[in-house]
C-alpha cells in the first residue's frame, strides 16, 4: 500500500531527488510492519533505521548528517525502499504521520529504545481525546492542487471481465496554467472531500472496484477510491446519462483534455443484435454476418468502438443494447469479419449450430431452418444403483422427439435430427416442467449437478410411489433395466349355459397383453405388477384391483 506521499511534506524536495541515486544501493536487514532496518551504500556503509511509535515515524542514520539532526537523503532512500518492499505498512493506517530524528548508538547495529509511556489521563480527558478522533474530518491531512476529473471506459478490461469497467484519472495543472494528460496510473483517487459535488456524487455511488473481492490486510483511506470501477448493469439507466453530463466521459482518449471526444446519453429504444445466415449464390457459401437493428436501421457489428452487455458505444454516443444471446457472436465477426461456410458443408454446418447450448436471435435460409421440437412421447427416467455404496438411487431423465433421444444433461439447445435431416429446437417450456415434476415427486439434483458433476438422485422409500405415478402420467420409467407399463383396456368376455359359464380375457399394457388368469393369478397373489411376455412390468390400477375382487374368488375355466 502506498504511503510514502503521506510524509513528503515534511521533506525538502531537494533530499527526495537526491535519494534516488541510491537505487539499487539498499540491503534490507530488517522489515515488518512497523519496523524497518538496511545498509545503504554511497561508498560508505550507512545504517539507516526506521520504526514506528504512537503517531510519530522515528528515523535515525548514522552518516556525519546526524551529528546535526538533519534529516538525510540515506533516511528517504530507505523509506522509500520500505515502501517498495511492503514494509512500514503500519504509517498507511495513521491519521496524521510525523517524522521524528533519533540518533544511533554504533555503525554497526541500531537498537530501538521504546517510546516512554505518558501519564494516564484523567477519564474526562481520556472521554475528549477519544471524542476528538471521532469528529476529526476524514482527510489525508493536506491538501491537493486543481484537478478535473475524467471517467474513461476501459475497453479491453471490459471485454476481458464482461462488465462495464470505468477508470478514474485525474488531470493536474501544468505551470503554463493548462490542464496535462490525465494520469493513467493512478491507482487511488485521494481526497474525494476536496473535489466538486458532482464528482462526490459520481464516485460515492460509481459501484465497487474491480479487486474489492481479493483479500487484503490493510485498512482503507476513507476519502479515497480506487480509480477501477465495475459498474452493475442495474444501474446503468442511472449512472451513464450522470456520467455523459459532466461532460468528461470518454473512450480511451489519446489526446490531451482539449481533444477528448466526449459521450452522451442516447436514451432511444435498445439495439438489438441479430445474426444472419444467407445464400452467396455466386461464391456457393453461405455467409454468416452480425448486425445491430433499431427502427428499421441496421448496422454492421463492426461500426460500433465496444459491444458490452447491456451498452453499446459509438464514437460519440453510448446507446442501450438488448444482445440477448448474440454477444459473444458478435464479437467473433468483429474480430474475424463474416464467416463463410461452403454449401457442400451444409450438414457438417447444421452440426455445429445444433452443439450450441444457447442461440441467438438468428435468420437462417431455407436449407437451414430450424424447427420448433415437441415431444414426440413423453419424457424417459430410467433409475439404477450407484457405483458405490451410496444411500439414494442414481437417476437419468430423457426426452423423446421422435427419432432422436435427448438426455436432459444435454447442453445443445438444437436437436440434429438426422434421421430427417432437420434442426429442431428442444422444447425448453416443456422439459422444465417435467423437471419441476419430478422435484415435487422427490427426485433432486446432488449439490454438484451445476459443476457438470452431479446427477438426479432419490430415496429408495420413494421409488414404488415414483414409479405409479409417473408410469400413470405416461412417462417411460426404467429401473434396473426393468421398463413399466402403464395398464390400458381390461376386456373380459363371459361364456354361460344353463349349469356353468366362462371367463375369458385380457388387459393391455401398452401393446403388451396379459391372460386373464394370469392376471387374476397375481391379484390373488396380492400384487400391484405383473411380469409381461417382453420381460417388462405392468402396473394394475387401484381400479382393476377393485373390479376384480369378485371375479377373483369364482372358479376359473382356462379358455
Amino acid at each position: 500500500m502506498r504511503w510514502l506521499y503521506r510524509l513528503k511534506d515534511t521533506v525538502s524536495s531537494q533530499i527526495r531527488n537526491s535519494a534516488a541515486r541510491y537505487s539499487g544501493k539498499i540491503k534490507v536487514t530488517c522489515g515488518t510492519n512497523t519496523e524497518f532496518r538496511a545498509f545503504i551504500n554511497d561508498g560508505t556503509q550507512h545504517v539507516v533505521s526506521i520504526y514506528v511509535a504512537g503517531n510519530a515515524v522515528v528515523v535515525c542514520c548514522d552518516c556525519p548528517a546526524r551529528e546535526k539532526r538533519v534529516f538525510c537523503s540515506h533516511i528517504w532512500a530507505g523509506l522509500a525502499a520500505a515502501e517498495s518492499g511492503g514494509h512500514l505498512s503500519r504509517i498507511a493506517t495513521m491519521r496524521w504521520p510525523s517524522i521524528r530524528l533519533e540518533g544511533v548508538k554504533g555503525a554497526a547495529a541500531v537498537q530501538f529504545e521504546p517510546p516512554s509511556r505518558p501519564a494516564k489521563p484523567t477519564p474526562w480527558k481520556a472521554e475528549l481525546a477519544a471524542l476528538r478522533e471521532r469528529v476529526a474530518p476524514a482527510w489525508s491531512g493536506f491538501t491537493e492542487p486543481p484537478r478535473q476529473i475524467f471517467y474513461t471506459v476501459d475497453s479491453e478490461e471490459c471485454i476481458h471481465r464482461s462488465a462495464l469497467i470505468v477508470q478514474v484519472e485525474v488531470s493536474r495543472l501544468k505551470k503554463d496554467g493548462g490542464w496535462g494528460r490525465p494520469n493513467w496510473h493512478e491507482i487511488e483517487i485521494r481526497c474525494v472531500s476536496q473535489l466538486d459535488d458532482v464528482d462526490r456524487k459520481l464516485l460515492g455511488i460509481l459501484g465497487s472496484d474491480v479487486t474489492s473481492g481479493s483479500y487484503s490486510n490493510f485498512i482503507p483511506d476513507p476519502d479515497s477510491v480506487k480509480s477501477k470501477r465495475r459498474v452493475p448493469r442495474g444501474a446503468y439507466d442511472l449512472l451513464i446519462p450522470m456520467l455523459c453530463a459532466t461532460g468528461r466521459f470518454m473512450l480511451e482518449p489519446s489526446g490531451l483534455p482539449d481533444k477528448f471526444q466526449p459521450l452522451h446519453w442516447d436514451d432511444a429504444e435498445p439495439w438489438k443484435l441479430e445474426v444472419t445466415v444467407r445464400k452467396d449464390e455466386q461464391a456457393e457459401v453461405f455467409v454468416v454476418s452480425g448486425w445491430l437493428k433499431r427502427d428499421g436501421k441496421q448496422l454492421p457489428v463492426s461500426e460500433p468502438r465496444l459491444l458490452i452487455p447491456g451498452l453499446v458505444f459509438f464514437p460519440d454516443h453510448v446507446a442501450r443494447l438488448d444482445e440477448g444471446h448474440g454477444l459473444q457472436w458478435a464479437l467473433l465477426l468483429r474480430r474475424t469479419g463474416d464467416l463463410a461456410v461452403p454449401f457442400a458443408n451444409r450438414l457438417e454446418f447444421m452440426a455445429e449450430i445444433a452443439q450450441f447450448s444457447v442461440l441467438p436471435s438468428i435468420e437462417l435460409p431455407e436449407e437451414i431452418t430450424i424447427h420448433p421440437g415437441r415431444f414426440a412421447n413423453p419424457p424417459i427416467l430410467r433409475i439404477s444403483k450407484p457405483q458405490y455404496s451410496a444411500p439414494r438411487l442414481c437417476c437419468e431423465v430423457a426426452f423423446d422427439y421422435g427419432s432422436v433421444i435427448v438426455p436432459e444433461a444435454q447442453k445443445a439447445s438444437v436437436v440434429d435430427d438426422q434421421a430427417t435431416g432437420r434442426l429442431v429446437h428442444r422444447d425448453i417450456a416443456a422439459e422444465e416442467q417435467a423437471r419441476n415434476r419430478l422435484n415435487l415427486l422427490g427426485v433432486y439434483r446432488t449439490s454438484e449437478y451445476s459443476l457438470g458433476r452431479g446427477q438426479w438422485e432419490v430415496s429408495p422409500s420413494r421409488v414404488p410411489a415414483l414409479v405409479r405415478q409417473l408410469v400413470s402420467e405416461g412417462w417411460r420409467v426404467e429401473a434396473e433395466g426393468n421398463l413399466y407399463r402403464k395398464a390400458g383396456a381390461f376386456r373380459i368376455d363371459v361364456t354361460s349355459n344353463i349349469d356353468w359359464f366362462e371367463l375369458n380375457g385380457h388387459a393391455e399394457f401398452e401393446g403388451e397383453q396379459l391372460a386373464l388368469p394370469e392376471l387374476l393369478k397375481a391379484l390373488g397373489r396380492g400384487e400391484d405388477m405383473v411380469r409381461l411376455g417382453d420381460g417388462s412390468f405392468g402396473l394394475l390400477p387401484e381400479e382393476w384391483l377393485k373390479r376384480s375382487c369378485a371375479f377373483g374368488r369364482q372358479r376359473v375355466t382356462p379358455a
